[in-house]
């Protein structure tokens, strides 16, 4: 969701796997993000996704007008059928809790929005250049519920696109070409 507008109002983010929720409020201070009201728990610890959510804006002083979750899993149609859980919401039902708007996305399209803002400091480089291209392409790959693939797609007019994938559910299963 990152269509380059400012957060208004106070807006629920999260990251759920398939084993783990986590939780927090965001509000813009000084033109810069800043997370509050942090909560993790075993997503187990709720019986369906829509009753985890509503706990946490229980919880919370200042309510989430809207928000963005970022889920282990392929959003179809703005619903999520968690992957490694029993867990399944849709952005409708999200928005009985009063969250408008609300979007879920894939949990590395997050990392690959996130990934041109990480601090030098805590990136290595795997080979060729230190300093690559501004506009070439982002490969964001990790472990999470499953192994998690994304891209950040960037042209030289500065658009950027962000690709979600579950690479980590497909399959390769070479073999040796020819008889025998």
């Amino acid at each position: 969701m990152n269509d380059k507008t400012l957060l208004v109002g106070p807006q629920l983010v999260g990251d759920v796997g398939g084993t783990n929720a986590r939780f927090a409020v965001a509000r813009m201070v000084d033109g810069k993000p800043v997370l509050d009201h942090h909560e993790s728990f075993p997503a187990e610890t709720y019986p369906t996704f829509l009753e985890g959510v509503a706990a946490f804006i229980d919880g919370c002083e200042v309510k989430p007008t809207g928000g963005v979750i970022a889920v282990a899993g392929p959003v179809t149609d703005g619903a999520i059928d968690l992957t490694n859980s029993p867990w399944q919401v849709s952005e409708a039902e999200l928005q009985t809790l009063g969250l408008k708007p609300v979007k879920l996305i894939n949990d590395f399209e997050a990392l690959a929005w996130g990934a041109p803002i990480v601090p030098e400091d805590q990136l290595e480089s795997l080979g060729g250049p230190v300093d690559g291209d501004p506009h070439c392409t982002v490969a964001v790959l990790g472990p999470g519920t499953g192994f998690g693939v994304s891209a950040l797609v960037r042209d030289a007019a500065g658009k950027e696109m962000a690709m979600p994938s579950e690479g980590g559910h497909a399959c390769f299963p070479p073999r040796r070409s020819g008889r025998g």
